[in-house]
């Protein structure tokens, strides 16, 4: 009798601890962006082999040179307004002679809200592609105003029109003048995918990189790395370069009728 009492007094007390004295439940934390690369699984969407560096800041700022050169153009790294204005009066120059500049925007999305645009990328026709910090300047010179808001100087690229947008809303800049690429891709019947990668290697024969791990990563990072670079610088050149062969085919004076307009898809429409 008595062992029967303890063994029925453990079951009591099992039973007692299993209603009331229930564990904390574990809650995993909440998730944040890393700004590094990961090696495995990659995205399905990736055109390339994933990135040599694991980080986007893995390597350290004493080896990036700026300038440097991506596809034939001197890339400058603009973070303020003296420098800006400076490179801003060559671009402008530049236009003189071909009145198109390759326009990009890179931003960071932190739980599917978009920050301000970071990076703003130009390309001219004369080799010179400048990658302009926004969110590291405390102003902006009337001269890249004066420049975006020009309608006689194409702004070209995919999703330009949005792209200005974005910049008129995040910073005041106004960009009149953008011509989106598929536009010109649609009326010349070029097959494929018409975002920018798919342009490129139909059109170009260039394979961009266009892994989300390099579109997603920070963009307001101290440093951008060698990786952000060049995809950054790429963007803006690719854009210019699939205009200039375009241009091969229709004038410019028939690309007015798809000045400042969106180009609709499912997603946009």
């Amino acid at each position: 009798m008595i062992i029967f009492a303890i063994f029925m007094g453990g079951v009591l007390l099992f039973i007692f601890r299993a209603f009331f004295f229930q564990p904390e439940p574990f809650y995993p934390p909440p998730f944040r962006r890393s700004s590094t690369f990961q090696t495995s699984n990659p995205s399905k969407n990736s055109t390339s082999s994933s990135p040599s560096s694991t980080s986007v800041s893995s390597i350290p700022s004493k080896s990036l040179k700026n300038p440097f050169e991506v596809m034939g153009h001197n890339v400058h790294i603009i973070t303020t307004a003296t420098k800006c204005i400076d490179f801003i009066r060559q671009m402008r120059d530049h236009c003189r002679n071909f009145p198109v500049i390759g326009l990009d925007c890179e931003w960071v999305s932190f739980y599917g809200t978009r920050q301000k645009v970071a990076l703003l990328q130009l390309a001219s026709a004369s080799g010179l592609c400048l990658l302009i910090r926004l969110f590291q300047m405390d102003a902006f010179p009337r001269e890249l105003r004066d420049l975006l808001g020009d309608p006689r100087i194409f702004k070209v690229g995919v999703e330009v029109f949005y792209d200005g947008q974005k910049l008129l809303q995040d910073y005041g800049l106004d960009v009149k003048g953008t011509v989106d690429l598929r536009h010109l891709a649609k009326r010349l019947r070029v097959p494929g995918k018409f975002g920018l990668g798919g342009l490129a290697e139909t059109v170009l024969g260039v394979r961009l990189d266009k892994d989300w791990r390099i579109s997603a990563s920070d963009w307001q990072s101290t440093e951008l790395s060698h990786v952000q670079r060049e995809y950054a610088a790429k963007d803006a050149i690719v854009a210019l370069k699939l205009f200039q062969h375009f241009n091969r085919d229709i004038r410019m004076s028939d690309m007015n009728q798809y000045v400042d307009w969106p180009f609709k898809t499912r997603f946009n429409s």
